[in-house]
């Protein structure tokens, strides 16, 4: 899967991610007015910028995940109000300067990112089981918005007992409820 994400040219990754963009900034539960959690993309991943500035021109609240602990596998969801304040972290992924951490509890719809999803909701992610911890730190009633691109919809992926599924993918195609 990583092979066919670095396949895709840049034009078109960000002509992929304008279209998802879209869909999730027209899905009710973005028009909420909780906090929402998104990521900021590694290369060839679905971009959100488009999905923060709608947030944060709607006066949302915005939180990215900053890595608290590589040992451990935590993360916390930090307010971001502003695309410019960010910062590497560990794995080269961008996360909010600072430590205005907001409660996982408080949040109403995360945005993930993953290699691949299948259509039950299944994700393969990156390896160090981030999101797996920190799903379930969150309210029963978040939604789980897993991001991708057409290509990364297969049809099954193995899962363990510890991996947490999305409730919907939102692709540049399609919107996906998997509940």
């Amino acid at each position: 899967m990583k092979e066919v994400l670095a396949a895709i040219p840049a034009e078109i990754v960000a002509e992929k991610s304008l279209a998802s963009a879209g869909k999730i900034i027209s899905l009710e539960v973005f028009q909420a007015d909780n906090p929402i959690m998104l990521y900021m993309p590694l290369p060839g991943e679905p971009d959100t910028k488009q999905i923060a500035l709608a947030a944060l021109s709607n006066g949302r609240t915005v939180a990215m995940p900053k890595i608290v602990s590589l040992s451990g596998g935590l993360m916390n969801a930090v307010k971001c109000s502003c695309l410019d304040d960010v910062e590497i972290g560990p794995y080269g992924i961008l996360a909010p300067v600072g430590d205005d951490i907001i409660a996982p509890g408080e949040i109403g719809l995360v945005v993930i990112p993953a290699l691949a999803y299948d259509r039950r909701g299944a994700r393969l992610g990156r390896g160090g089981g981030f999101y797996d911890r920190f799903l379930p730190r969150m309210n029963a009633d978040v939604v789980k918005c897993g991001l991708a691109f057409t290509e990364q919809i297969v049809d099954v992926l193995p899962t363990d007992e510890h991996d947490e599924n999305v409730d919907l993918i939102v692709t540049d195609d399609e919107i996906l409820w998997c509940k």
